[in-house]
């Protein structure tokens, strides 16, 4: 029996000293997920107004993003993530992109989301 119980505690001790780098690491995992994702979705948007030559507009909200065309609706909603600035970004169908950054952050730490205007592709960065 005493064998057993030094073997639960140090089981529980193992637990304790574990637990918090293992939530850390699930914080850093939905950050970079919410990032990668907002980056698909706005890289489906260029796609979608080239295309079908149609306005697309992607509209950031702390907890979501929407993208909204005539022919297109999509949401993505950020859990455990907030977004900032509260903008919209109008992408134009002829192919003119602007530069745009999106802030995405949690309790771990931040990603910026810019779009280059001049390949108007979507890219990630570690905030500092």
């Amino acid at each position: 029996m005493v064998e057993m119980l030094v073997v639960m505690t140090i089981l529980g001790l193992m637990a304790g000293i574990a637990y918090p780098s293992v939530t850390r690491g699930l914080d850093s995992l939905r950050l970079s997920t919410a990032a990668d994702d907002a980056a698909a979705l706005l890289a489906q948007a260029a796609n979608h107004a080239q295309r079908k030559q149609e306005w697309v507009e992607v509209r950031v909200t702390p907890h979501r993003l929407e993208l909204n065309g005539k022919t297109l609706t999509r949401e993505l909603a950020l859990s455990n993530v907030e977004a900032a600035p509260e903008q919209s970004i109008f992408i134009d169908p002829l192919g003119a992109i602007p530069a745009a950054s999106i802030e995405l952050r949690n309790a771990n730490g931040k990603r910026v989301l810019r779009i280059d205007p001049i390949t108007g592709a979507p890219e990630v960065r570690v905030a500092e």
